[in-house]
């Protein structure tokens, strides 16, 4: 990049003059935000790829490696307006986008939505985005298409599930709303149960995998109840005997004969350790051997 000092130090001036920035409109306003922060990305990118022009410590900061903006050399400092530009861009966008929808004006509504995911990748965009078409455009195709688009995340996450369920439910596909309805059921119990053992509220912790047992009959929720007893309640027989009896649901995982033995281990039960380890290594070859033909 030809004269890199010199347009180093206008990016600086350019950040410094839009504190006083007057717009004659959004559109505008957005524009020069958004050749800012490409200008300055820019920037960035030409010393990340020339390192040798750049201290270490202002390195460590511009790849993201350390948040503390005070080690940037001074006269890299205004690449840190990069990061201030984009909230605050992000900001305007917020404001801006309650507006429009109050106004229901949502095709524009969608279009920033989809501009604050492009800059913060963050899926809460798309969400909002995929209710404006189920909720106020009735295009639940639409709806769908773009909760499909970060599938992996959206059927992992209960607010997603909820929508995915309320979209199903105005394409009267009963089946499938019901099923995402408990999906996201089973999604906020997850979540209630790592909030409980976060605070060693073992029994509550419990009860909610219990809870969890009765709505999905994943035998695999006992299981972890049979591992709270044995870490976090140190009664490692009461988790051998839950163990015991989900030999018969569960006797075909290899991890189910691990965890056993290691069970088995802390009770110094050499034998049925052994036993289960023989069990555990036998199940792994067989299923390697199923999945070769």
């Amino acid at each position: 990049m030809d004269n890199f000092e010199i347009k180093l130090k206008e990016f600086a001036e350019k950040c410094e003059d839009l504190k006083n920035q007057e717009f004659e409109n959004f559109g505008q306003m957005e524009q020069t935000y958004c050749n800012l922060i490409n200008e300055g990305n820019q920037l960035r990118q030409f010393l990340l790829q020339n390192p040798e022009l750049c201290d270490k410590n202002s390195l460590l900061v511009l790849t993201n490696q350390v948040p503390d903006i005070s080690l940037l050399d001074e006269k890299y400092k205004s690449l840190a307006n990069i990061i201030q530009l984009t909230i605050a861009l992000l900001q305007k966008y917020s404001e801006y986008v309650q507006t429009l929808l109050a106004e229901q004006k949502f095709e524009e509504a969608i279009n920033i939505y989809n501009q604050m995911y492009n800059f913060t990748r963050n899926p809460i965009y798309k969400k909002n985005i995929a209710e404006i078409y189920c909720l106020n455009l009735n295009d639940n195709a639409k709806a769908l298409e773009v909760c499909n688009s970060i599938y992996d995340y959206a059927i992992n996450n209960a607010q997603f599930c909820r929508l995915y369920a309320k979209i199903y439910s105005f394409k009267s596909d009963v089946e499938k709303a019901l099923s995402f309805n408990k999906m996201a059921d089973e999604l906020d119990m997850l979540t209630q149960v790592k909030e409980f053992i976060s605070k060693e509220d073992y029994i509550e912790a419990i009860n909610v995998y219990d809870s969890l047992f009765t709505l999905t009959n994943n035998y695999n929720y006992q299981k972890e109840i049979a591992n709270i007893h044995a870490v976090c309640l140190s009664d490692i027989d009461k988790a051998i005997s839950l163990y015991k009896d989900l030999e018969k649901h569960l006797g075909e995982d290899p991890q189910y004969w691990w965890q056993l033995s290691e069970l088995y281990d802390k009770k110094n039960i050499r034998y049925k350790q052994v036993l289960s380890i023989q069990k555990a290594i036998k199940l792994e070859l067989k299923n390697k051997e199923a999945s070769a033909c």
